[in-house]
């Protein structure tokens, strides 16, 4: 197994804590492991329970705000 670094790494509730600060809002650990789902952050995965996160893609991650959801047109039955 190759010698990793752990200083590099973030814990899931360290990397949620610099998300907020970065932010300017709340951010949880289940965010945390989303964005590392998507391939958004690097994650290193331990075991099936635990990971850190890239400490260099987290501090430079700055969570936007919501979008709006494109609605699906779908056409209205005409009045009798």
């Amino acid at each position: 197994m190759p010698d990793i670094d752990l200083r590099l790494y973030y814990t899931a509730a360290e990397a949620a804590g610099r998300l907020s600060t970065n932010s300017g809002k709340p951010v949880s650990q289940a965010y945390v492991r989303r964005l590392a789902g998507q391939g958004k952050v690097e994650s290193l995965k331990i075991n099936s329970r635990f990971s850190y996160y890239l400490k260099s893609q987290i501090d430079s991650y700055v969570v936007g705000s919501p979008g709006r959801k494109a609605r699906k047109s779908v056409p209205r039955a005409k009045p009798f």
